[in-house]
């Protein structure tokens, strides 16, 4: 038989008393971080995810479950909506000082942190050796020209080539006029 029971209230009355003793919201076992829910919890809904989204990518299929773009993994809203929530993560941890990727101190001079400079040395490098087997441009994965490099790269290269030189000289004082 259905509750004539007015549950308006009632999320945030358990909301309240979870926060006020201190217990998980979901088990009403003990909580020991600034979430709602304990950690075992928090982990059982995390698997739960990551079983889910791994089903969806065997099945080719995006997070939400609709098909994904051409080459990629995920949907054209999805792709939106990551991208927003990045530079959302990003501005974040600009303001607090950190590294822009993870929110980490960053190494001096940079806005990295070791770690995810390591990382994304790994991964251009990686990127650089595949696209140079694929018989791509190296760097960008364009059309190759009549070098190594794509005409574009090629043309960005001596540019800032030349921008070095002129730099080194003017630190060194050797110009020729």
């Amino acid at each position: 038989m259905p509750s004539n029971r007015n549950r308006s209230g009632e999320s945030a009355r358990r909301r309240e008393k979870s926060l006020l003793l201190n217990i998980c919201l979901r088990c009403s076992g003990p909580r020991d971080s600034d979430s709602l829910v304990c950690n075992s919890c928090l982990e059982k809904r995390r698997q739960k995810r990551r079983d889910k989204d791994a089903q969806r990518k065997s099945d080719n299929l995006c997070r939400c479950g609709r098909k994904p773009e051409d080459g990629k993994e995920l949907c054209k809203d999805c792709l939106q909506q990551a991208r927003k929530n990045a530079e959302i993560q990003r501005s974040k941890h600009i303001k607090s000082g950190g590294c822009i990727t993870c929110g980490k101190p960053p190494m001096p001079g940079t806005m990295t942190c070791a770690g995810c400079a390591a990382r994304a040395t790994d991964a251009t490098i990686r990127r650089y050796n595949q696209n140079k087997k694929n018989g791509v441009c190296p760097f960008c994965g364009g059309q190759l020209g009549s070098n190594f490099r794509c005409d574009s790269c090629h043309k960005n290269h001596l540019k800032r080539s030349k921008e070095m030189q002129y730099r080194i000289r003017q630190q060194k004082g050797l110009f020729r006029f």
